[in-house]
């Protein structure tokens, strides 16, 4: 994303904002069954999403997750961060919208 588009928040409902199609469109993140038992993992890898966020949660760096997991690059996490934080706030203003 660019640093433009980071800092416009769009305030369509997620459920109206077409995530999947976000997802898929950023090949970042996607399931199957096959892999890791359908854990959503970061694509061309078997590297679980939520493993980004528990490194991150228990205080270590974007960096020492993509040295532990170099299968993951830097832009897939970037993007898997950026989706998350334009969840959370779509997620906030329905909320406030109501």
């Amino acid at each position: 994303m660019t640093m433009e588009t980071a800092t416009t928040i769009d305030r369509t409902p997620p459920e109206a904002a077409g995530w999947e199609a976000l997802f898929t469109t950023q090949k970042v993140v996607h399931s199957d069954p096959e892999i890791v038992s359908g854990t959503p993992v970061f694509v061309g890898t078997r590297v679980p999403v939520d493993n980004l966020f528990d490194y991150l949660e228990g205080g270590d760096s974007l960096d020492e997750f993509l040295d532990q997991f170099p299968s993951v690059s830097r832009d897939q996490a970037i993007a898997a961060l950026e989706i998350a934080r334009e969840a959370l706030l779509h997620a906030a203003y329905a909320r406030s919208d109501r």
